[in-house]
């Protein structure tokens, strides 16, 4: 059986379609460098949604890069005003950042505004063990604040 010039060029059509589609969420040229970490910073605060969901995600696709971005992320994260995809981009963006956000959480940790300190320890603990550095900096942080910093014993063991 013979195949069709529209059957040959059908299949092109829709990767070109689908190409398309995906490269519509590329970022321009710009945004691509550690140098626009700040701009995807500042697009967290966009009106636009679409903006905002896409900053998130652009910052957690540098990686490295937007070390600068630790606080807006965890902000956007926990601002219940926000839509649900853009808080979950905010998430994501912080764990796959991962450790170039300590620094940036271990400095807010001293901030004197409570929010602050509160929003940078969830940061840590999303980020998981890569921030197991700024364990001494969260224990002395609840030591001033007068809560036991020892690790409880696992059930079943003694202590």
């Amino acid at each position: 059986m013979r195949e069709s010039r529209r059957d040959r060029v059908m299949p092109a059509v829709a990767l070109a379609g689908i190409f398309a589609f995906v490269g519509a969420f590329e970022a321009p040229a710009g945004e691509k460098g550690s140098g626009d970490a700040a701009k995807l910073i500042r697009q967290l605060e966009s009106p636009k949604a679409r903006t905002r969901f896409r900053a998130a995600r652009k910052l957690g696709e540098m990686g490295e890069a937007a070390g600068d971005a630790a606080l807006p992320l965890v902000r956007t994260v926990f601002n219940r005003d926000e839509r649900e995809e853009i808080r979950d981009a905010a998430h994501d963006a912080i764990v796959q950042i991962g450790a170039p956000l300590v620094p940036g959480f271990l400095s807010a940790l001293e901030e004197k505004d409570p929010q602050t300190r509160i929003h940078a320890a969830r940061g840590l603990g999303f980020i998981g063990s890569p921030a197991k550095d700024a364990l001494p900096a969260l224990r002395k942080r609840a030591r001033r604040r007068g809560i036991p910093t020892s690790t409880p014993p696992r059930p079943g063991r003694s202590a």
